[in-house]
């Protein structure tokens, strides 16, 4: 397993729309999303990145498999469901990156590909200039979720040891389709992290 990185800006996302896309919705199945995700909902929201000047999409390659992504872009060029819960903190907008997802197909998972792809994203980051802080957002789910998994490994204990904290009053609030075919409003996390 020989895992290599690939950064891509502008219209270079575009190329692998169909491929990133794919990828979020087999994995967002998953617990904690648990989200029967749509193909043309997937390219659009994808085509967010390749049309923001300062996005970027880190693809893991294992070969020609796509093994994984990494995804980012200023807050500004966020949903404003993800901008609204910033104004009870005291983080300017223009100064926040946010990160989309950081994603692997289960047999690339726990072998530090995460720690590899988060240092890539923070050195783009620093290198643009004018961001001094990275969120991201969890998805909540009670430990007694009926769909959780034995031996489930929240990404939580990820962000903890990449010296994110947790904003505690600072969530999102988003439906979407679960894989029963109803929608759910859920509420996600936001979590901060400084840069140096």
């Amino acid at each position: 397993m020989n895992v290599t990185s690939q950064k891509l800006n502008g219209a270079e996302i575009g190329e692998h729309l169909e491929a990133i896309a794919k990828l979020r919705i087999d994995i967002f199945r998953e617990y904690p999303y648990l989200y029967k995700g749509n193909p043309s909902y997937e390219k659009k929201y994808v085509q967010t990145y390749a049309d923001s000047k300062q996005a970027v999409v880190i693809l893991a390659w294992d070969g020609s498999v796509l093994a994984g992504v990494m995804t980012g872009i200023p807050l500004q060029d966020e949903m404003e469901e993800f901008k609204t819960p910033f104004a009870a903190e005291p983080y300017p907008l223009e100064s926040i990156y946010y990160l989309g997802e950081l994603l692997f197909y289960p047999a690339y998972r726990d072998k530090g590909h995460g720690s590899v792809m988060l240092g890539q994203m923070e050195d783009y980051v620093r290198d643009i200039g004018g961001f001094q802080h990275l969120t991201c957002a969890t998805v909540v789910r009670p430990d007694s979720h009926p769909q959780r998994p034995v031996g489930f490994k929240p990404i939580e204990r990820f962000l903890n040891h990449a010296n994110f904290f947790k904003l505690e009053k600072t969530v999102v609030s988003l439906p979407w389709p679960e894989l029963d075919g109803e929608t759910r409003t859920h509420d996600l996390q936001l979590w901060m992290k400084h840069l140096d």
